[in-house]
Parts: structure tokens; C-alpha cells; sequence
């Protein structure tokens, strides 16, 4: 390998291991979201996530960093999650903003 080849390869690769992981959207939100979703899945289908998520048209992956609360929810994923859960939106969030406040304090 010629001496620009080297440098080039060796520039690019150190490069790619200094570059910035993401960082999760790790909240007190997030975290309560995902726990009343896992909470809520596991009393009102008894699924797996891998189950649960394919049921509603999601990634597993996906729906693991949400419970995780590693991810922030879209609202679409917000709408057919309730629909899988057979509630509503307002089911869901009862009492939300009071258990994250909770967990802030």
C-alpha cells in the first residue's frame, strides 16, 4: 500500500471511532412513558414486544427502546400503540404529568 493509501485509510478510521454515539432521549417523560407502556402490554395482551409490536406495525426495536425510554414516541406511534392496547389516549396519560413530576423531584 502506497503512502497516501495508508494515510487516507488510517485517517478514515480513526475518524470513524472518534465520531459522537448518539445520545439517547433519555427523560423523566420518556422513562414513564415507557414504563406504563410495558406495564400496559403485559396486563391487556399478554405479549411479547416482538408480538405486540408486529401486531401494531412496528419495529421490535423500536418498540424496545420506547419501553427502554431510550426513544422518544411519535405521535402516530402514541395512536397505534392505544389501538393495540384497546384504550384511549386519555387512558394513557392519566396521571402522567403528576408521575413525572414525581420522578423530577
Amino acid at each position: 500500500m502506497d503512502a497516501l493509501k495508508y494515510l487516507y485509510y488510517h485517517c478514515i478510521l480513526y475518524k470513524s471511532t472518534q465520531m459522537a454515539k448518539p445520545k439517547p432521549d433519555t427523560t423523566p417523560a420518556t422513562k414513564v412513558f415507557g414504563q406504563r407502556l410495558r406495564k400496559l402490554r403485559m396486563e391487556n395482551t399478554k405479549l411479547s414486544q416482538e408480538h405486540f409490536a408486529d401486531s401494531i406495525g412496528i419495529d421490535r426495536n423500536v418498540l424496545g427502546r420506547i419501553e427502554r425510554g431510550s426513544s422518544n414516541v411519535s405521535l402516530l406511534t402514541i395512536l397505534k400503540v392505544c389501538e393495540g392496547l384497546q384504550i384511549t389516549v386519555s387512558e394513557l396519560f392519566d396521571g402522567f404529568e403528576a408521575e413525572v413530576n414525581s420522578i423530577q423531584e
